[in-house]
């Protein structure tokens, strides 16, 4: 009987220790969820995460039909990893779920640098959180704006497959 209190004594420290260092080491987040994406079609490619660049879009907006040639639609797999401490994690995936990817490359009509797009209200910086989780068959309504100024660009309506 004491050896079996031991044993649980022993259990309920090592348990107190692992989650007071992954509090720690984590800021403060002992359970927490993230995900992968890549920053081009390339890498995409080369991780074996990306599904297509072949997707319905329709384009509204004289300079993002301007554009339309230096700019780069494509999806990505998406999964989910949640991890529990610094030890422990799941991965989650379904296969409808994606990412979807927009690069605008330089050219001589619109600064890349100055483009944000915006979804519902959220404004993404198309240089460098260009990641929007979507799922498949679903229809996304994007309008690209100068990130200051909020000076709209177009409209772009994508299909996702």
């Amino acid at each position: 009987m004491k050896k079996l209190k031991i044993i649980i004594l022993i259990f309920f420290v090592l348990a107190i220790i692992y989650i007071g260092l992954s509090y720690i080491l984590l800021d403060g987040k002992i359970i927490y969820s993230t995900s992968f994406n890549e920053s081009n079609i390339k890498d995409s490619k080369a991780k074996g995460i990306f599904v297509t660049d072949s997707l319905d879009v329709e384009i509204t907006g004289d300079v993002l039909k301007k554009i339309t040639p230096y700019i780069h639609i494509w999806t990505n797999k998406r999964c989910e990893v949640k991890y529990f401490g610094i030890l422990f994690y799941q991965t989650f995936y379904n296969k409808d779920w994606r990412y979807l990817n927009i690069k605008i490359n330089k050219n001589d009509i619109i600064n890349t640098n100055e483009v944000c797009i915006r979804k519902s209200n959220i404004i993404y910086l198309e240089s460098c959180c260009n990641k929007i989780p979507t799922f498949t068959n679903d229809i996304v309504k994007l309008q690209l704006v100068t990130c200051k100024a909020e000076k709209e660009i177009g409209y772009l309506k994508i299909l996702i497959k």
